[in-house]
């Protein structure tokens, strides 16, 4: 038998569940490894992926077009890190 959906259209609250067990999980991880996996995550998404690398040069391009400062000579290619 199926269960009956929530009136919003949801099924139960066992999603809920395991999205709230994956958030303590990490949550409870050390800043060091989060970090290497958001720069994991970071070189997949721009170098492999190129995840809207047009877009986000453009969108820069436009929004420091009337600019004098070289400050904000960005290169579309080489992000500056901290």
């Amino acid at each position: 038998m199926r269960p009956m959906p929530d009136t919003d259209g949801s099924f139960g609250g066992s999603g809920r569940r395991i999205g709230f067990a994956i958030l303590g999980a990490v949550g409870h991880l050390p800043f060091w490894f989060l970090y290497g996996v958001a720069d994991i995550l970071f070189a997949l998404a721009y170098y492999i992926v190129r995840y809207r690398r047009r877009l986000v040069a453009r969108n820069l391009a436009e929004s420091c077009a009337g600019s004098r400062s070289s400050s904000t000579a960005i290169s579309p290619t080489m992000p500056s890190r901290p």
